[in-house]
């Protein structure tokens, strides 16, 4: 309704907090944006509520990103504003309600005998009960009773009709009437955890779909919620609980992860702590991580990325973002916050006001709050809470950096003593020795053990001590004196004992052979810097020798050139460009000229390619025109020549000295595009990638074709020429790599997760690296086409990658408008 009148204060307080209902908050929006009395009084109103702090407080004009943090916030709380004029209210067992449910609960209620009025059937999806003490059935299950219920379905403690086992039955159920992709998904993501087997994941044993309702039966446990021991601590928890639970929701998050699920609602109510049947008296219950993939049902029906529970989210989830796992590393700081203060790390009057927090507070330190806490903890915590997701640990590290919390807390006999008294005992009964302890002979009439291994770890870091692990057991091991270590023969897990930001051990497994004598090289490898300077995706990188050492150069979507060297401290140099948005980015081969690629669509975008000298990035004259927006750019080992290929297949061949085409094919790829180009030693070649799905060779001087190498499915994206010009490789939306000779034009070609965007070759031609639609960068080793590692860091898709003159680092650019150097295993 319009607003004729200016509202009064408590009304302009009730609409900042999101107090109104939908349509009388447009029309106070309304009236506020043309009113500047209202306008003023918004800038004066008394309240204490983090938002009204958050809107009044003014933002230093440099301070973009914590902008951009509160107004991204604001957008997404206003689609989760709340219906208060069409709220109704629930029944307790009402699948809408809020109240929470518990896998293990022993708390059950049936529904009571229909009274006058009749209240409808809460559960019309599950078939007639066929027995006494039944609610009704669903698949093969008979539903006993109702353990809890949440906005998103149902938990039933129910009976397997077949094995005649007691499990619990979780319901999904979106918004209304279940769409058949949320049941697909739900099902999909069912299937999938239940290959998912962990001691800290609670495992599904059957998904499945009935009268149109898709089920979930999981174990039946028993204990209580990680919310319940924090509700009847009323305070902070023993530090050594502290370290244990946490150290197992990273271990569960940690497996989660690496198979690719995202939980996207960690928090004490879905952690159990199981308490094990047959257990000793005063063994510490289990953590089990419930409610993986929810989440993902549940965002069917609310703005993307926005779900899951406001106190616990991290800034990207709460402003509607796609999130990734270290969004669920924030989670777990909220919930370590909690177990370390008995409080919460951000607070607000208002889901809005919780969220604009999130957004843009830091929390008090937790030793503010409990002194007594380790520093280590306490820091890790903070590193978990970090705003940016790159900037925190990932689960396996934080699970490792728990561990080692928990090994300093523990008395340390003398090294002497060690060896001598409970070295071998240790050691023997992990199946490890130690050089100067004898094995503890078998028992009579038992055979003896193999000969074990002896095995050198090299390990340079500052902190050598690395977990090993076999089986279920695991030690932290120094390694930094380089003794040998004496293995029995089998497969050993390793990690650092360390937090090391993102970065993993390098090899991540050792496998010895009985009476083997080996040395294994230890490394740190995954993402070792980044920077945020491009506000929209990059599309191009590549790395140069200037004075100061080693920089990257990036071209963003955003007009920028950005200088950039990771073992400075300094602030990136970045150069605006005046044209379109930047597409790509090429190095002469005297490393001294830098070529950037622009284009876009509508009368007004400008196609064009520009120099810049290497050491100033300063612009050099000579700008070549192009017809349409410019995809690939690649300098010719001849000097004074560079290819360009276009959107509408317009294929060029520069003289970049008088800025004038040498030669010109139109149509090129049959007009579909051209991704990518790279020449040929010598430069009398040049090739290029592909809409229409080939890689083609043509002749420089006349731009004739030569040879078409036909295997791709669909448009080909990245290519590179191999050392020596014999190969080339190749990926693209195929999801594949090619390796082509190009003598035969016969390719090896294997298949990748996701469509490709990037590649690049290493300087010694043995191994590539690809940057795909997942976000994810790949090191493959070309001799054998097998994935080498994995790394993830990018929120969004990998647009641009490419190698360290050394080969030992590699850089990526993504869509998500970040540079991330990589160190790579050698």
């Amino acid at each position: 309704m319009p607003v004729p009148l200016c509202p009064a204060p408590a009304q302009l307080e009730a609409l900042v907090l999101g107090r109104l209902t939908e349509t009388v908050a447009d029309d106070l929006e309304r009236h506020v944006s043309t009113c500047q009395r209202c306008g003023q009084k918004l800038q004066s109103l008394a309240g204490e509520d983090a938002l009204l702090r958050a809107l009044r407080q003014p933002l230093p004009r440099e301070d973009s990103r914590r902008r951009a943090a509160v107004s991204a916030v604001i957008a997404a709380a206003k689609k989760l504003r709340p219906k208060l004029d069409t709220a109704t209210p629930t029944l307790p067992y009402d699948p809408g309600s809020t109240q929470e449910y518990d896998p293990g609960s022993t708390q059950e209620f049936r529904p009571e005998p229909p009274t006058t009025p009749a209240v409808p059937n809460p559960f019309p999806f599950l078939r007639p009960p066929q027995a006494d003490g039944e609610i009704g059935r669903l698949g093969p299950y008979r539903v006993l009773a109702v353990l809890g219920a949440g906005g998103m379905g149902v938990v039933f403690r129910a009976e397997d009709a077949h094995l005649r086992r007691l499990v619990a039955l979780k319901v999904i159920k979106a918004k209304g009437d279940s769409s058949p992709r949320a049941r697909e998904q739900f099902l999909a993501e069912a299937r999938a955890l239940a290959r998912l087997e962990h001691d800290h994941v609670v495992t599904a044993y059957h998904a499945g779909e009935d009268n149109g309702v898709p089920y979930l039966a999981m174990p039946l446990l028993a204990g209580q919620t990680l919310q319940g021991r924090v509700d009847e601590a009323a305070g902070p928890l023993p530090v050594a609980e502290i370290l244990r639970v946490g150290r197992e929701i990273a271990t569960g998050l940690a497996a989660a992860h690496a198979h690719g699920f995202v939980h996207r609602d960690v928090k004490p109510a879905n952690v159990w702590l199981e308490s094990r049947p047959g257990a000793a008296a005063g063994s510490p219950p289990r953590v089990k991580i419930l409610d993986f993939g929810l989440a993902v049902v549940a965002a069917e029906d609310a703005p993307a990325g926005v779900a899951g529970t406001p106190a616990y989210m991290a800034p990207e989830q709460a402003a509607g973002r796609v999130v990734d796992g270290r969004a669920d590393l924030f989670s777990l700081g909220c919930v370590l916050y909690v177990l370390a203060t008995g409080r919460l790390p951000f607070t607000g009057e208002t889901r809005t006001a919780l969220l604009i927090s999130i957004a843009v507070d830091d929390p008090p330190p937790v030793r503010a709050a409990n002194p007594g806490l380790p520093v280590a903890l306490d820091e890790l915590i903070g590193r978990l809470l970090r705003k940016e997701p790159a900037d925190r640990p990932d689960a396996a590290a934080v699970a490792a950096a728990l561990q080692g919390i928990e090994d300093a807390r523990r008395p340390k006999p003398s090294r002497r003593a060690w060896l001598a008294a409970t070295g071998a005992a240790v050691l023997g009964a992990a199946g490890l020795t130690a050089v100067g302890v004898r094995k503890l002979r078998p028992p009579s009439g038992r055979p003896a053990d193999p000969d074990p291994a002896e095995v050198t770890f090299e390990y340079d870091e500052p902190d050598a001590r690395i977990v090993v692990r076999r089986d279920d057991e695991e030690w932290v091991v120094n390694v930094g004196d380089k003794l040998p270590a004496s293995l029995p023969p089998g497969e050993y897990a390793l990690r650092p004992a360390a937090v090391a930001g993102t970065r993993t051990l390098w090899p991540a497994t050792v496998t010895v052979a009985a009476g083997e004598k080996k040395t294994v090289a230890l490394r740190l490898v995954g993402e070792v810097a980044a920077h945020r300077e491009h506000s929209l995706p990059v599309g191009g990188v590549a790395v140069v020798t200037r004075k100061g050492g080693v920089f990257v150069l990036s071209a963003g979507q955003d007009r920028t050139l950005v200088a950039w060297n990771p073992a400075l401290q300094d602030r990136p140099t970045v150069v605006w460009h005046k044209d379109s948005p930047l597409r790509c980015v090429a190095v002469s081969t005297d490393g001294r000229t830098v070529a950037t690629a622009c284009g876009g669509i509508g009368p007004r975008a400008v196609q064009a390619v520009r120099f810049w000298d290497v050491e100033t990035l300063e612009p050099l004259g000579g700008a070549l025109a192009g017809r349409s927006q410019i995809n690939a750019v690649a300098f010719s080992p001849t000097p004074n020549c560079l290819v360009s290929g276009e959107n509408d297949g317009t294929l060029t061949v520069w003289d970049t000295r008088r800025a004038a085409a040498l030669t010109r094919v139109e149509k090129a790829h049959d007009g579909l595009g051209v991704f990518a180009a790279a020449f040929l030693p010598g430069g009398s070649r040049v090739l290029t990638a592909g809409g229409d799905g080939t890689v083609v060779v043509w002749d420089v001087a006349d731009l004739k074709p030569v040879r078409t190498l036909v295997g791709h499915a669909k448009p080909v994206r990245g290519l590179v020429v191999l050392p020596g010009g014999k190969q080339a490789a190749s990926v693209g939306d195929d999801a594949t790599v090619r390796v082509w000779d190009l003598a035969t034009g016969q390719a090896r070609a294997w298949a990748t997760p996701t469509a490709v965007r990037a590649l690049a070759g290493s300087p010694d031609g043995t191994r590539l690296v690809t940057g795909d639609d997942a976000g994810m960068v790949r090191l493959w080793d070309v001799s054998v086409g097998r994935e080498v590692v994995a790394f993830r860091g990018h929120a969004k898709g990998v647009t641009a990658v490419a190698f360290t003159p050394d080969g030992r680092r590699a850089v990526s650019g993504g869509q998500d408008g970040t540079v991330r150097l990589w160190e790579l295993p050698q």
